[in-house]
């Protein structure tokens, strides 16, 4: 900055030293040494005037680039905030995605579980079904009047007494489940005299729908939804000879249906 205010000092002292000196009479070989000193003079303001101008320009562009790195600085702060941000939200979206993934994995195998459960549900209902329309068939129409009815009950004669096979069925679509006793009381002989006697299960055996457990006071308990077989063996006194047998269905002490089977004589020894 101080050399061209030196150089101009130097130019103007040395244009007076030649004014002073310089001839008067003009030079036929080029402009007199005042003239070039003059010239030089012009020069050296004119630089230094575009030197200023320079400076100034300079000094805006350093200002703006100062401006310009600030803002870049600010918004790089801001990118890397936002990055930050962003690989958050990624990671706790890839958390998510993992644990949809594990779920949906589960579910599948929970779904095909339970399509293989449903496909042998359908199958059970479909043969339970077809047993009913076969059993709803053989029901005598007489028979369907109440809600509750004995499809069929056989009585053979054992050893050790009767053995009994009989099927319970509700008539037509019932709501619940129906829960209650199959007794059996008999008619005969005993001591020479007509008596009427109450005969114990004392066996029984898996049904349909459960299994059938003698309850007490000649009877066996039922529940069901739609039908169930009961099997066993009565226990016959050895002083009474039955030679029919009623069959009955209770609800509570409510008789809802009932059947006699007729017993063939006892065959006498040879």
């Amino acid at each position: 900055m101080f050399a061209p205010l030196l150089l101009g000092a130097v130019l103007g002292g040395a244009g007076v030293y030649a004014w002073q000196w310089e001839p008067t009479a003009p030079r036929a070989d080029g402009p007199t040494l005042a003239e070039q000193v003059d010239s030089l003079a012009d020069d050296v303001a004119r630089l230094d005037a575009e030197r200023e101008t320079l400076q100034k320009e300079l000094d805006e562009a350093q200002a703006r680039e100062s401006t310009l790195r600030e803002e870049a600085e600010k918004a790089a702060g801001e990118a890397k905030a936002d990055a930050e941000q962003h690989a958050t939200e990624l990671r706790e979206l890839r958390g998510k995605l993992d644990e949809t993934t594990s779920q949906l994995t589960v579910a599948e195998s929970a779904k095909e579980t339970l399509a293989t459960e449903l496909a042998t549900a359908q199958q059970d209902v479909a043969a339970l079904r077809q047993n009913l329309a076969f059993f709803e068939q053989l029901i005598p129409v007489d028979a369907k009047k109440g809600p509750i009815s004995i499809r069929s009950a056989e009585l053979q004669r054992e050893p050790d007494g009767l053995r009994f096979r009989v099927l319970v069925m509700r008539n037509g679509p019932g709501t619940g489940e129906f829960a209650g006793t199959l007794q059996f009381v008999a008619t005969g002989t005993r001591a020479g005299e007509s008596a009427t006697i109450t005969l114990e299960p004392v066996a029984s055996a898996p049904t349909s729908s459960g299994t059938a457990k003698p309850a007490g006071g000649g009877a066996t308990r039922l529940k069901f939804q739609q039908y169930q077989r009961v099997d066993g063996t009565l226990a016959v006194p050895t002083d009474f000879e039955p030679n029919a047998v009623t069959v009955r269905v209770l609800e509570g002490r409510t008789v809802r249906s009932e059947h006699l089977v007729g017993l063939t004589p006892k065959e006498s020894p040879p």
